[in-house]
C-alpha cells in the first residue's frame, strides 16, 4: 500500500507539472502579440538611437536618455527573463526540499531572493491600485495583472509555507529532532536568523511592510523572531501534552482500566523529556533562547491543571492521594535542578492539602482507636521486679506502627518524617488527656491504676526509637533518608523527655495521693481523739508540729544536713544525744565487737518510749510481754517507763476498741 501510495503521489505530481507546463504555455501564446509589439517597438528604438549616433557623431558622448534607456532596457530584459524561469526555479526548490539536493539555509536563501522580487511587484501594484483605481476604489489593471502573475505569487508562497513549516516543525519536535538529527535543528536556527534580519530590514525601512499575495500586511512578520520562536515552542508543547494525558485516558477508558496509573505515568514520562531538553535540546538553542525556562514553565502550567483534576477525583482513594502528594514532592524537587527553574506553587499547595486532610485523617483513627484501648477493662500485670504494668504500651505502638508501615509504602523521604512526627503528636496528646483524666478524679483513681499508668509511660518511652528502626531506605538514595533525618531532629528525644515528665508528673500524683489519705486519717484521728491529745499537751497546730520539729533533727543530723530552725533550748539536747550516739556506734564499729542482745533491747526501749497509737488488745499483749520479759526490761528503763506512762491515759472510743496515747519523751527515746 505505501508503495502504491507513494507511486500515486508521483503520477499527480507529473500530472500537476505537465498542467503547470500548458498553463505557462497558454500564458506564453496569449503574451505573443504583446511581446511582438514590444519587440518592434525595441526594433525602432535602436533606429533611432542609431540615427542619433549618426547625427551627433561617434565620438560624441551620449545623452543621458540614451543611457537611462539602455538601463531601463538590460532591466527589462532581466525582468523578463527572471518572470520566464520563474516557475522552474519555485520547482527547483521544492524537489530540494524533498530529494536534500541543497541544505536547508541554501533554499532559504535562494527562496528570499524570488521573495523579494514577489515583495517589489506587490508593493508597486498597491502603489498602482491607489493611484489609477476607479470611484469605488477598485482598479482594473491591478486585477488583470494579479490574474495573469497569481499562479507564480501563489508558487512562491509555496515554499515559504514549506519553509516555515519545516522551521517551526524543528521548533515544535525539538525534542525528537535533536536526538536523531541535530544538525537539522541548527540550521532551522540559521534561517531564524536570515529570517530576523530581514525582519529587521523591514522594520528598519519605516515605510515598507511585509504583504501576502492579498496585498494585506502579514501580522507575524513584525513580531521579532525569537518571540515567536517561544511562542510557538509553548504553544505546541501545550498542546503536546494535554493530547498526552487525553490519550492516556482514553486508553483507560477504552481497556477498562483505572486511569489514575496512566495519568501519573504520563506526567512521570514528561520528566524524561526534560532531562532530553536539558542533555541534547538547550545546546542548539540560541543564548537568547532559554529552551528550559520554556519546558519547566509550560509543565508547571499544564501539570497544574492536570493533577487538580486528577486529585478532585471523587474514586481517588487514600493511598492514590498519598501517591500524588509523593509524586508532587519527587516533581518539585527534580524541577528546581534545571537551571533558572521553579517549583510549582500550585502543585505543592495541592500537596500540602492533600497531605494535611491525610493527617488529619489518621490523628482520629489513632485517637479513637488509643481512646478504645485506654478505656477497656484490663487487669495489671505484675511484672519481673514486681511493677504493675499492661499489654496497653505494646497495642498502642503497634497501631502507630501500622500507619507509619502504610505510608512508607507510599512516601519516602520528609513526608514519612510528617507521618512520624504526627503519631508522636498523637500519642503526646493521649497521654496528656489520660494524665488530665487521672488527675482530675485522682480521690477516686487506685493507686495500682495509678502505678500501672507510670510503668506503661515508661515502656513507652522505651519503645518510641522502635517506630523509626524498621523505617528503610534504599542504599543509593542517601538523600531521601537525609531528608528524613533533617526533618525529625531530636524529635524521638524530645517526646521520649515529655514521656518521662508525664510519668514524673504522675509519680507527683501518687505522693499527693498518699499524702491526702493520711492527712484525711490523721484529720480523722485528731476530730475523733482530740479531748485525748490535749490532755497529753497538744493543744494546736502548733504543738504537733513542734512534736515533729524532733524527728526533723534527728533525720537531718543523721544524714549529715544543717538542721531545721528551730528553739535551741528545746533542740540542744536531742541533739547531744544524737551525736554521742553516732560516737558510740562508730566506736562500736571500729573496735569491731558485734553484740546481738543490745539492738534487740535498744529496739524494744525506742518501741516503748516512742509511745504509739494501737489497738486496745495489741496493747494489752504487748504490755503482758513486756512484763514478763525481765531480759527487755531493766530498772533504769522501767522507771523512765512509768514516768512516762503517767500522763498516758486509756479510753473505750465508740466503737468499743481501746487506745493509748503516750506524749513522746525523745531524750528517753534516745537512751539517755
Amino acid at each position: 500500500m505505501a508503495k502504491q501510495d507513494s507511486t500515486k503521489g508521483q503520477l499527480a505530481g507529473f500530472v500537476q507539472a505537465q498542467v503547470d507546463e500548458i498553463e505557462r504555455a497558454s500564458a506564453l501564446l496569449e503574451l505573443e502579440k504583446p511581446v511582438q509589439q514590444i519587440v518592434k517597438n525595441l526594433e525602432d528604438l535602436g533606429q533611432n538611437c542609431r540615427r542619433m549616433n549618426e547625427e551627433l557623431g561617434e565620438k560624441k558622448v551620449s545623452s543621458s536618455g540614451v543611457s537611462i534607456a539602455r538601463r531601463n532596457l538590460k532591466e527589462l530584459e532581466h525582468q523578463m527573463v527572471f518572470y520566464e524561469e520563474l516557475p522552474r526555479k519555485v520547482q527547483g526548490l521544492h524537489d530540494a526540499l524533498d530529494g536534500g539536493l541543497l541544505s536547508f539555509v541554501e533554499v532559504y536563501e535562494k527562496w528570499q531572493e524570488i521573495d523579494d522580487w514577489r515583495q517589489k511587484m506587490l508593493h508597486e501594484l498597491s502603489v498602482a491600485a491607489v493611484e489609477k483605481s476607479d470611484e469605488l476604489g477598485n482598479s482594473k489593471a491591478q486585477a488583470r495583472i494579479m490574474a495573469s502573475m497569481g499562479s507564480r505569487l501563489s508558487a512562491i508562497e509555496s515554499v515559504q509555507n514549506r519553509i516555515y513549516a519545516e522551521v517551526w516543525g524543528c521548533m515544535h519536535h525539538c525534542v525528537e529532532i535533536a536526538q536523531f538529527g541535530k544538525q537539522r535543528l541548527l540550521d532551522a536556527f540559521l534561517v531564524l536568523e536570515l529570517m530576523e534580519s530581514r525582519r529587521q530590514r523591514y522594520a528598519d525601512s519605516k515605510k515598507e511592510v511585509y504583504l501576502d499575495n492579498q496585498m494585506k500586511p502579514v501580522a507575524e512578520f513584525s513580531v521579532p523572531t525569537r518571540e515567536r520562536c517561544k511562542i510557538e515552542v509553548t504553544t505546541f508543547l501545550a498542546k503536546r501534552i494535554a493530547d498526552i494525558f487525553r490519550a492516556a485516558e482514553s486508553e483507560a477508558e477504552a481497556s477498562k482500566k483505572d486511569l489514575f496509573t496512566p495519568v501519573l505515568e504520563a506526567a512521570t514520562q514528561m520528566m524524561v523529556d526534560l532531562e532530553i531538553v536539558q542533555s541534547d535540546v538547550a545546546p542548539c538553542f540560541p543564548s537568547e533562547i532559554d529552551v528550559i525556562q520554556l519546558f519547566t514553565t509550560t509543565y508547571n502550567t499544564q501539570l497544574e491543571t492536570e493533577i487538580t483534576k486528577l486529585s478532585t477525583r471523587p474514586d481517588v482513594g487514600i493511598a492514590q492521594r498519598l501517591q500524588i502528594v509523593q509524586w508532587i514532592d519527587y516533581y518539585n524537587t527534580e524541577i528546581i535542578k534545571y537551571k533558572h527553574s521553579r517549583a510549582s506553587i500550585i502543585l505543592d499547595r495541592i500537596s500540602q492539602d492533600l497531605m494535611k486532610a491525610y493527617l488529619d485523617e489518621i490523628q482520629v483513627q489513632i485517637h479513637t482507636w488509643v481512646t478504645n484501648i485506654w478505656k477497656r477493662d484490663e487487669e495489671c500485670i505484675v511484672g519481673p521486679q514486681g511493677e504493675l504494668q499492661s499489654t496497653r504500651p505494646n497495642d498502642i505502638v503497634n497501631i502507630l506502627k501500622s500507619q507509619i508501615s502504610i505510608a512508607q509504602e507510599w512516601l519516602s523521604g520528609r513526608l514519612v518524617g510528617c507521618v512520624v512526627a504526627t503519631c508522636l503528636q498523637v500519642l503526646m496528646e493521649e497521654l496528656k488527656i489520660r494524665y488530665d483524666s487521672i488527675a482530675g478524679k485522682l480521690e477516686a483513681i487506685d493507686a495500682e491504676m495509678l502505678c500501672s499508668f507510670i510503668n506503661d509511660a515508661e515502656i513507652l518511652q522505651a519503645k518510641c526509637p522502635e517506630l523509626v528502626e524498621e523505617i528503610s531506605f534504599a542504599e543509593t538514595d542517601s538523600e531521601e533518608k537525609e531528608a528524613f533525618d533533617t526533618f525529625m531532629g531530636d524529635s524521638l528525644d524530645t517526646t521520649s523527655t515529655d514521656i518521662v515528665a508525664f510519668a514524673t508528673n504522675a509519680c507527683d500524683l501518687i505522693v499527693n495521693k498518699i499524702f491526702h489519705e493520711v492527712e484525711q486519717n490523721f484529720v480523722q484521728f485528731f476530730n475523733k481523739y482530740s479531748a485525748d491529745l490535749r490532755r497529753t499537751g497538744i493543744r494546736s497546730e502548733e504543738d504537733i508540729k513542734k512534736e515533729f520539729t524532733s524527728l526533723q533533727v534527728i533525720s537531718s543530723t543523721l544524714r549529715g544536713e544543717a538542721p531545721p530552725e528551730s528553739n535551741q533550748q528545746d533542740t540542744g539536747e536531742i541533739l547531744r544525744h544524737v551525736v554521742k550516739l553516732i560516737k558510740t556506734t562508730s566506736s562500736q564499729e571500729a573496735s569491731g565487737h558485734k553484740s546481738k542482745e543490745k539492738p534487740v533491747k535498744e529496739g524494744s526501749v525506742k518501741k516503748k518510749r516512742f509511745g504509739a497509737i494501737s489497738k486496745g488488745k495489741k496493747s494489752k499483749s504487748k504490755s503482758e510481754k513486756d512484763k514478763t520479759d525481765p531480759a527487755k526490761n531493766g530498772a533504769p528503763e522501767t522507771a523512765k517507763e512509768s514516768t512516762s506512762r503517767g500522763s498516758s491515759f486509756t479510753q473505750q472510743d465508740e466503737d468499743g476498741d481501746s487506745f493509748t496515747v503516750q506524749k513522746l519523751d525523745m531524750a528517753a527515746f534516745l537512751g539517755s
